[in-house]
């Protein structure tokens, strides 16, 4: 399903692309979809829109982003990287607790860690969250694919770095429930380098990383994942 090249993950992911882009194409080859096809991004950000990688060539791509001034950014990114878009491309301001409309797929990357972050909320939130997102928001036969971030074995020398000092929901496989597939996928792979160190030393040092995860991986896969990647599946059958 689409462009799969390094280049073009690390171009749309905007961290640890390929660690991420790993259980993310796998479980996007599961999905049976029509030959035209409308996709939902929620919360896109200025360095990652990873709906760029799996537009329909006939169909339409909705790239939404909150808060407002987050619109110019995302819509400036998304031009830098025309190459990748395939169909028609929109860029909107959307809310994830207020979505619109009604899509084929739609596509979350690390945002319900965010929304429902410790001491705000409950695992049960977000199970009713994902509920209402596919009955309101997929058409029959559409699917919800969320890409999490896991908490792994190092957590408990990582929680006062990063996203994790403003208590972030970091993910265990075991947390998503009624799921029609599942990929998962790292361990080191656990914090951004390139948003830290920029470009040129980030994009190495993760695909270093990443090469550790994927020789541990094929010995042995972790049951404390880096990555999560999850979709679910509109009951309803395509007409």
């Amino acid at each position: 399903m689409r462009n799969r090249s390094r280049a073009s993950l690390n171009a749309v992911f905007g961290w640890n692309a390929q660690a991420w882009g790993r259980p993310f194409l796998r479980a996007l080859d599961s999905l049976e979809l029509p030959e035209s096809y409308k996709v939902l991004e929620v919360g896109a950000g200025p360095r990652s829109a990873i709906s760029l990688l799996i537009g329909s060539p006939t169909g339409i791509t909705t790239i939404s982003t909150y808060p407002e001034h987050q619109v110019p950014l995302v819509n400036s990114f998304v031009e830098q990287h025309s190459e990748l878009v395939a169909g028609t491309v929109e860029v909107i301001l959307m809310s994830a607790f207020d979505l619109q409309g009604k899509y084929d797929i739609i596509v979350m990357k690390s945002v319900l860690g965010g929304l429902f972050r410790i001491g705000n909320s409950q695992a049960k939130d977000v199970d009713e969250f994902c509920k209402k997102v596919i009955q309101r928001n997929l058409v029959p036969g559409g699917f919800l694919v969320t890409l999490d971030n896991g908490a792994t074995s190092l957590e408990n020398k990582l929680h006062r770095f990063g996203a994790r000092r403003n208590r972030w929901r970091f993910f265990s496989p075991e947390d998503f429930h009624d799921f029609y597939a599942q990929e998962c996928f790292g361990w080191l792979s656990a914090f951004s380098v390139r948003t830290r160190l920029g470009d040129r030393i980030g994009v190495p040092f993760e695909s270093f990383l990443y090469q550790i995860d994927k020789v541990r991986w094929a010995i042995k896969p972790s049951k404390h994942p880096s990555v999560i990647v999850t979709i679910f599946k509109s009951s309803t059958p395509r007409v």
